[in-house]
């Protein structure tokens, strides 16, 4: 076998070099992709981005089966959720669950223990029963749900007994 040399190509070698950079073209696509570390590295003027509105704070802790049947009204009324597992390790094939937070807007969120064992930790719902109650609700693929990393979620709740559907975007990504 041998490298083929005389191939025509549309760029000369002078054409490949290392060019001085479009900021403007660089400033719209970093903004876009919100890359503020990179935008403000681009020149020594102060980046130009909008801050995001502070969101009035409801977090709800679940502990009991009303607020669970609140918070299960309010998922399935929602356009979308975000989910996410809390577990005892990074590990997904080993990982237990301790609990979950859901949400269904900034600031809007609940979280869900099931296993939290420190001394002073209130009673908690069973995880067999939250997982149960949940389940036709993370199983419904009409449901459309994010989160971070959620193949991790994925996983865990598969472990679990739940196969999670209607995922639509993981905000790792």
């Amino acid at each position: 076998m041998r490298l083929k040399s005389d191939v025509k190509l549309p760029l000369t070698l002078d054409g490949l070099r290392l060019g001085t950079p479009d900021e403007t073209h660089l400033r719209a696509l970093y903004k876009r992709l919100e890359f503020r570390g990179w935008l403000e590295g681009l020149a020594d003027e102060e980046p130009e981005y909008d801050e995001p509105a502070a969101a009035e704070k409801d977090y709800r802790l679940v502990l009991d089966q009303a607020s669970l049947d609140a918070m299960q009204t309010e998922l399935s009324q929602a356009d979308v959720f975000a989910l996410d597992s809390e577990t005892d390790r990074l590990d997904p094939m080993r990982a237990q669950l301790v609990g979950l937070s859901f949400a269904t807007a900034p600031g809007h969120a609940w979280y869900l223990p099931v296993a939290h064992t420190a001394p002073g930790t209130p009673a908690q719902l069973s995880p067999d029963h939250v997982l149960s109650a949940l389940k036709p609700l993370l199983e419904d693929p009409a449901r459309i749900k994010v989160g971070q990393h959620i193949k991790y979620d994925t996983h865990v709740l598969a472990r679990h007994g739940v196969s999670l559907r209607g995922v639509a975007y993981d905000t790792m990504l």
